[in-house]
Protein backbone atom coordinates (compact mmCIF):
# COMPACT_ATOMS: atom_id res chain seq x y z
CA UNK A 1 0.00 0.00 0.00
CA UNK A 2 0.99 3.37 -0.70
CA UNK A 3 1.38 5.89 2.04
CA UNK A 4 -0.02 9.64 0.80
CA UNK A 5 1.51 11.44 3.63
CA UNK A 6 5.54 10.90 3.19
CA UNK A 7 7.80 11.60 5.51
CA UNK A 8 7.72 15.93 5.73
CA UNK A 9 12.25 15.52 4.80
CA UNK A 10 11.46 13.49 1.96
CA UNK A 11 8.49 16.20 0.92
CA UNK A 12 11.06 18.93 1.32
CA UNK A 13 14.10 17.00 0.15
CA UNK A 14 15.12 18.28 -3.83
CA UNK A 15 18.63 15.99 -3.89
CA UNK A 16 17.97 12.93 -6.00
CA UNK A 17 18.76 10.06 -3.94
CA UNK A 18 16.43 7.53 -4.70
CA UNK A 19 16.68 5.50 -7.63
CA UNK A 20 14.53 3.11 -9.42
CA UNK A 21 15.48 0.65 -11.71
CA UNK A 22 13.30 -1.15 -14.29
CA UNK A 23 13.85 -4.23 -16.71
CA UNK A 24 12.27 -3.97 -20.00
CA UNK A 25 11.83 -6.35 -22.73
CA UNK A 26 12.64 -4.97 -26.60
CA UNK A 27 8.75 -4.43 -26.89
CA UNK A 28 8.49 -2.43 -24.22
CA UNK A 29 11.27 -0.46 -24.61
CA UNK A 30 10.29 0.34 -27.70
CA UNK A 31 6.95 1.62 -26.50
CA UNK A 32 8.95 3.49 -23.44
CA UNK A 33 10.95 5.21 -25.90
CA UNK A 34 7.97 6.23 -28.44
CA UNK A 35 6.81 7.99 -24.99
CA UNK A 36 10.53 9.23 -24.41
CA UNK A 37 10.38 11.00 -27.85
CA UNK A 38 6.50 12.50 -27.35
CA UNK A 39 7.74 13.88 -23.89
CA UNK A 40 10.80 15.43 -25.86
CA UNK A 41 12.79 14.16 -22.76
CA UNK A 42 16.56 13.92 -23.01
CA UNK A 43 17.28 10.24 -21.48
CA UNK A 44 15.51 7.78 -19.55
CA UNK A 45 15.35 9.41 -16.38
CA UNK A 46 13.17 12.38 -16.85
CA UNK A 47 11.07 10.58 -19.19
CA UNK A 48 10.50 8.66 -16.22
CA UNK A 49 9.62 11.66 -14.12
CA UNK A 50 7.56 13.32 -16.56
CA UNK A 51 5.10 10.40 -16.42
CA UNK A 52 5.26 10.35 -12.59
CA UNK A 53 4.36 13.61 -12.23
CA UNK A 54 2.00 13.19 -15.39
CA UNK A 55 0.17 10.70 -13.45
CA UNK A 56 0.30 12.24 -10.81
CA UNK A 57 -1.49 15.33 -12.29
CA UNK A 58 -3.68 13.79 -14.65
CA UNK A 59 -6.48 14.56 -12.78
CA UNK A 60 -8.71 11.28 -13.90
CA UNK A 61 -7.66 12.21 -17.21
CA UNK A 62 -5.65 9.66 -19.74
CA UNK A 63 -1.57 9.98 -20.22
CA UNK A 64 -2.07 10.93 -23.68
CA UNK A 65 -4.96 13.51 -22.67
CA UNK A 66 -2.31 15.13 -21.19
CA UNK A 67 0.22 14.83 -23.82
CA UNK A 68 -2.03 16.41 -26.19
CA UNK A 69 -2.47 19.49 -23.69
CA UNK A 70 1.25 19.55 -23.56
CA UNK A 71 1.58 19.91 -27.69
CA UNK A 72 -1.81 22.56 -27.65
CA UNK A 73 0.41 24.61 -25.30
CA UNK A 74 2.83 24.62 -27.13
CA UNK A 75 1.34 24.89 -30.21
CA UNK A 76 0.03 27.94 -28.64
CA UNK A 77 3.60 29.12 -27.62
CA UNK A 78 4.76 29.33 -30.79
CA UNK A 79 1.82 30.78 -32.39
CA UNK A 80 1.82 33.81 -29.29
CA UNK A 81 5.62 34.29 -30.26
CA UNK A 82 4.93 34.72 -33.93
CA UNK A 83 2.08 37.39 -33.10
CA UNK A 84 4.93 38.83 -30.63
CA UNK A 85 7.66 38.98 -33.86
CA UNK A 86 4.60 39.98 -35.83
CA UNK A 87 3.66 43.39 -33.60
CA UNK A 88 7.53 44.22 -33.04
CA UNK A 89 7.93 44.27 -36.37
CA UNK A 90 4.49 46.46 -37.20
CA UNK A 91 5.69 48.83 -33.79
CA UNK A 92 9.39 49.16 -35.50
CA UNK A 93 8.10 50.38 -38.85
CA UNK A 94 5.48 52.56 -37.42
CA UNK A 95 8.12 54.56 -35.32
CA UNK A 96 10.04 54.32 -38.38
CA UNK A 97 7.56 56.57 -40.58
CA UNK A 98 6.50 58.92 -37.49
CA UNK A 99 10.34 59.50 -37.73
CA UNK A 100 10.24 60.34 -41.56
CA UNK A 101 6.85 62.30 -40.54
CA UNK A 102 8.18 64.46 -37.91
CA UNK A 103 11.40 65.13 -39.70
CA UNK A 104 10.09 65.77 -43.24
CA UNK A 105 7.16 67.91 -41.46
CA UNK A 106 10.32 69.71 -40.26
CA UNK A 107 12.32 70.24 -42.66
CA UNK A 108 11.31 69.86 -46.57
CA UNK A 109 7.29 69.78 -45.87
CA UNK A 110 6.73 70.12 -49.85
CA UNK A 111 8.70 67.32 -50.46
CA UNK A 112 6.58 65.18 -52.33
CA UNK A 113 8.63 61.64 -52.85
CA UNK A 114 9.35 61.57 -49.22
CA UNK A 115 5.07 62.05 -48.53
CA UNK A 116 4.25 59.06 -51.56
CA UNK A 117 7.37 56.62 -49.22
CA UNK A 118 4.98 57.58 -45.87
CA UNK A 119 1.87 56.41 -47.85
CA UNK A 120 2.86 53.56 -49.06
CA UNK A 121 4.77 52.39 -45.31
CA UNK A 122 1.02 53.09 -43.54
CA UNK A 123 -0.32 51.37 -46.58
CA UNK A 124 1.86 48.39 -45.81
CA UNK A 125 1.68 48.66 -42.13
CA UNK A 126 -2.09 48.67 -42.57
CA UNK A 127 -1.80 45.55 -44.57
CA UNK A 128 -0.48 43.49 -41.83
CA UNK A 129 -3.46 44.20 -39.50
CA UNK A 130 -5.69 41.64 -41.15
CA UNK A 131 -2.88 39.10 -40.43
CA UNK A 132 -2.68 40.39 -36.68
CA UNK A 133 -6.36 39.73 -36.36
CA UNK A 134 -6.29 36.28 -38.23
CA UNK A 135 -3.33 34.95 -35.66
CA UNK A 136 -5.27 36.64 -32.81
CA UNK A 137 -8.19 34.16 -33.91
CA UNK A 138 -5.92 31.15 -34.07
CA UNK A 139 -4.65 31.60 -31.01
CA UNK A 140 -8.33 32.36 -29.57
CA UNK A 141 -9.64 28.90 -31.17
CA UNK A 142 -6.34 26.77 -29.30
CA UNK A 143 -7.39 28.26 -26.34
CA UNK A 144 -10.90 27.92 -26.17
CA UNK A 145 -11.48 31.51 -25.82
Amino acid sequence: MVEDNLDPELENDNTKNHMVQVRMNNKEFRKFWLVRRKLKADNNSSTLRMLIKLAADNNGESIEDELQKQVLMEDISASTQALLRQITGIANNVNQIAYGVNKLNSNDPDNQPSWDWIVKNVQQVNQQVPELHQLIETIKQKVGA
